[in-house]
């Protein structure tokens, strides 16, 4: 991840990304964090150098350890607004139903790694690899057996099982070409492409001069301006060149902006609201999580935390009050 990245760096898209793709429009905001790369085009990047059965075992592992949290970090494209979660508090986003529902044996209440396993197993059934599943001799064989066995379900008027569209039949049908073109929708943040598969670039960010560096500049705002996100962005940008020690102090009330924008980004978007918000501070998440538990906040999603139970705690305890 970013923040794990030596010195400040960011993970850009490789050349050639766009916002707007054939599925659908792939970025949430313009931080980096926000940027959005397809699993398809994964796969073909990593598909330049290994061979397909490597290819799906890459993208499959990587989906289902840690219990599947890379689920949490998937979203489905669409052709008319912004990508919508594919799960949204640990479980399956309904706004996304469109998408899961014809996923094998998923369920609303379905667990990450159920999810990430069924995405898994799917793209091993239809991601055919770089060649052409409608031409390459190799497809040849499974294309004649599947025809043969279609042909043998109609002339028997029996339903085509359900196994005779997965493993042992051809790339080239269109239920496989179906499956896939839903499958292209999915989509997961470039740095998190770049930490399971190293899809994207590393950019160095170019430290200011050391007499820059020296120098507290006069702030643009002052602190006393800062009273919503937008204005804290802006005024914490404008020390980020300077070394850690000569920034200016975090006030409770800035804190408690952050927390407040967590909360909401967090309750929008679901996982990575910490490391979305870093990235428009310009820090590095531990240093935002950090701040955020010394006061008192939750770092995933910005709730004000009960303060731990002390031995004389309640009304008639040392040190209370009565109510």
């Amino acid at each position: 991840m970013v923040g794990n990245l030596p010195g400040k760096s960011s993970i850009e898209p490789l050349e050639g990304w766009e916002p707007n793709s054939a599925y659908g429009f792939q970025q949430l905001d313009a931080s980096p964090w926000g940027r959005l790369v397809r699993l398809e085009v994964v796969a073909t990047w990593l598909g330049q150098r290994l061979p397909r059965n490597s290819v799906v075992y890459a993208i499959g592992s990587a989906l289902v350890a840690n219990d599947g949290d890379a689920a949490g970090w998937l979203w489905v494209l669409n052709a008319h607004d912004f990508p919508t979660p594919l799960m949204r508090a640990g479980v399956l986003n309904r706004d996304a139903v469109d998408f899961w529902q014809f996923l094998n044996d998923l369920e609303f209440d379905s667990t990450p790694e159920d999810v990430a396993r069924a995405i898994a197993d799917e793209f091993d059934d239809v991601w055919p690899g770089l060649a052409d599943p409608a031409t390459d001799t190799q497809w040849a064989m499974q294309r004649a057996i599947a025809e043969n066995r279609r042909l043998q379900s109609i002339q028997t008027a029996q339903p085509a099982r359900k196994e005779l569209y997965r493993r042992d039949t051809s790339f080239d049908s269109d239920s496989r070409r179906y499956a896939m073109q839903r499958l292209g929708k999915l989509a997961l943040p470039v740095p998190k492409a770049h930490e399971l598969w190293g899809w994207g670039r590393v950019v160095a960010v170019v430290a200011q001069p050391d007499t820059v560096a020296e120098t507290t500049p006069a702030p643009a705002i002052e602190t006393q301006d800062v009273t919503d996100w937008p204005s804290l962005v802006r005024y914490r940008l404008q020390f980020a060149s300077l070394a850690a020690q000569k920034r200016q102090g975090w006030l409770p009330g800035h804190v408690e902006i952050l927390a407040a924008r967590l909360h909401e980004d967090h309750q929008a978007r679901g996982r990575g609201a910490l490391d979305r918000l870093a990235g428009e501070l310009g820090l590095t998440r531990s240093t935002v999580g950090e701040l955020l538990k010394k006061r008192g906040f939750n770092q995933a999603t910005g709730e004000k935390q009960q303060a731990p139970a002390t031995p004389w705690s309640g009304a008639g305890g040392r040190g209370g009050k009565a109510a």
